[in-house]
């Protein structure tokens, strides 16, 4: 629900309305700063992930990785290597950041510290 003071004097400065459609009735309005900070971040992740995915002391290269994820590769220790040892790496990496991260940020909100 838009407040009233939001529907008579519009978007407030620096926020965007996303909506999905041109006639659809549900939209929300977002920070533009906090789409582009969220869009790099992604974006560093997947870089991140890729490297520590191909990287390592058995070199996959991105043709031979999406072989793996695709189920088409004719080696045997490439879908081993990279699905049982670095796969499971790169996953726990993320998630337990992203715990951390929100750990962080609740307990930022909850002793009230704006940083």
């Amino acid at each position: 629900m838009i407040p009233e003071s939001v529907r008579t004097l519009g978007t407030p400065a620096g926020h965007r309305r996303i909506s999905f459609g041109p006639r659809s009735r549900f939209s929300f309005l977002t920070h533009w700063r906090s789409l582009v900070v969220t869009g790099v971040a992604l974006l560093v992740i997947l870089v991140g992930s890729v490297a520590s995915l191909t990287t390592g002391t058995y070199p996959a290269p991105l043709d031979m990785l999406l072989d793996v994820f695709w189920g088409r590769g004719e080696d045997l220790l490439a879908p081993f290597i990279v699905l049982e040892q670095r796969l499971p790496r790169v996953t726990g990496a993320v998630v337990i950041g992203g715990m951390l991260g929100m750990s962080g940020a609740i307990f930022q909100s909850v002793s009230r510290n704006p940083l």
